[in-house]
């Protein structure tokens, strides 16, 4: 029973109601005694003057429906030695020997006993007030409690219901979405912690869509990659087959056999290298070493590709020695000096600076005069096989991994990597580093 949230909201929430109004009410009870006894000690002393001043020219049973009438009070008198059924023994005793008794309890026992002499007779003279008047006022206290009790769990009943409604909405939306329904969502105009929970599940409901449909896009692409050349081996190797092939023929089917073979093997390369990184299963291995200098060494490994274009490098770099991986950085240069190459017209530049920021970090700029990137896809590169316009140049080739790796790279060395690019004026790739790389 007490598994239930609602439940146990509405159960703590109501002892904390009850618990509060009888302490409220403890504490009211003898406050109010407190005062009562004050107010009635005052009107009886005013009875007992009217009644005494009433002795010099009434009766007692006229002075007894006067102060019925002017005080609502009751008065009785006793005459010394007389026992009554209504008064304890022990208590007119103390009376007759000159003592004043104040019993204040509400309640039918409720009275007040004086001694006095009334028409030259010793006794006990006994004010009393009918019980509904001496009781009224606890009576209407203890009401009006269980009146705001009622009310008060009914309030807390409906504000825990309205607590509990998201949660069990966002209950039902989890269970849905662990079965892959990434459409079940609970909305609210709520902006309290609830409402914020529901926001954040919203949030992470479009995140785990978003990394299934990229998980499925990834396994699409990566059959797709690995289909291509291996339909295009088998065709070839069924080619070789046939007798009547010239020496020339054989020589470019295996030629394009053996290139789609090095194009399998980068591939399943490049996937591998990518789950290590992503995972964090690729353990640094740090030095320190001038990154204008390992810059330089990738453009002279490279120059056979810019020569072919006769592209212009413009440099301008100063001297920076960095603490990093050299291996995987080498990977970032060549991946970006490659694709700079690659997207380069006939005859372009490309321009590479190296600038220290301040004395902890290093920013590299690589930027080519190609026909840029659209803002539409800019948000996309950095997506595992995404190619940027595929269709716009076929003999621009590559797998889409390589700017996913690059990535991983810049954010195991705790930097940043931004693009700015305008479609048809250029991309420029900016790279910043720390000089030196704390390994937790």
């Amino acid at each position: 029973m007490f598994k239930s949230l609602y439940v146990r909201l509405a159960v703590t929430f109501v002892g904390i109601v009850v618990l509060s109004f009888l302490i409220a009410l403890s504490v009211t009870s003898h406050f109010y005694k407190n005062r009562f006894e004050e107010v009635i000690k005052d009107e009886i002393s005013d009875v007992t003057q009217s009644i005494e001043a009433q002795l010099q020219y009434a009766t007692f049973n006229e002075i007894k429906e006067n102060i019925q009438l002017i005080y609502r009070y009751q008065i009785d008198f006793i005459q010394y030695g007389k026992s009554s059924n209504k008064i304890p023994k022990d208590e007119l005793e103390k009376i007759y020997s000159g003592k004043e008794i104040y019993n204040l309890t509400p309640g039918p026992d409720m009275y007040i006993g004086l001694p006095m002499t009334i028409e030259g007779e010793k006794g006990a003279l006994i004010i009393k007030k009918k019980e509904f008047e001496m009781s009224m006022l606890f009576e209407s206290l203890s009401t009006i409690t269980w009146i705001a009790i009622l009310i008060g769990t009914i309030i807390i009943l409906i504000i825990t219901k309205s607590i509990v409604y998201p949660v069990k909405k966002l209950t039902e939306a989890t269970k849905q979405l662990a079965q892959g329904n990434f459409d079940a969502t609970y909305q609210t105009k709520r902006k309290d912690e609830i409402g914020q929970l529901t926001e954040s599940f919203i949030e992470m409901a479009g995140e785990l869509s978003l990394l299934v449909k990229m998980r499925e896009d990834f396994v699409s692409n990566v059959s797709h990659e690995f289909q291509t050349p291996i339909t295009s081996i088998l065709g070839f190797t069924k080619a070789l087959q046939h007798k009547q092939l010239t020496e020339e023929q054989r020589k470019r089917y295996l030629s394009i056999i053996r290139s789609e073979s090095e194009r399998l093997s980068y591939l399943s390369k490049d996937i591998l290298r990518l789950s290590h990184l992503q995972h964090g299963q690729y353990q640094l291995v740090l030095s320190t070493f001038s990154i204008d200098e390992q810059i330089r060494k990738v453009l002279i490994t490279q120059e056979p590709q810019w020569s072919t274009k006769n592209l212009n490098i413009s440099l301008d770099m100063e001297h920076f020695f960095i603490e990093a991986d050299k291996n995987l950085l080498q990977q970032v240069w060549v991946n970006l000096i490659s694709n700079a190459i690659k997207f380069s017209p006939e005859n372009g530049e490309i321009y590479v600076r190296v600038k220290k920021v301040n004395r902890d970090k290093v920013e590299v700029f690589i930027q080519d005069l190609g026909p840029g990137i659209p803002e539409d896809e800019q948000k996309l590169i950095f997506t595992p096989f995404y190619k940027i316009d595929q269709g716009r140049d076929a003999a621009v080739k590559g797998n889409g991994l390589g700017l996913t790796i690059v990535q991983q790279i810049v954010a195991l060395h705790h930097g940043t990597i931004q693009i700015v690019s305008e479609y048809g004026n250029g991309t420029t790739f900016i790279v910043t580093l720390p000089n030196k790389l704390s390994i937790n």
